[in-house]
């Protein structure tokens, strides 16, 4: 394989990033609570 179509290629995998499960709930909960303090502002 070359360059160009290593560069283009939609299988070429990058390296593993670690995922915190805890850290997407607070995302969520926080994403929540922003929607929830815009919904209730007036």
């Amino acid at each position: 394989m070359d360059t160009a179509s290593a560069a283009t290629s939609t299988t070429a995998i990058g390296p593993e990033k670690s995922h915190y499960v805890v850290l997407d709930g607070l995302r969520g909960v926080a994403a929540l609570m922003v929607v929830m303090f815009h919904t209730f502002e007036a």
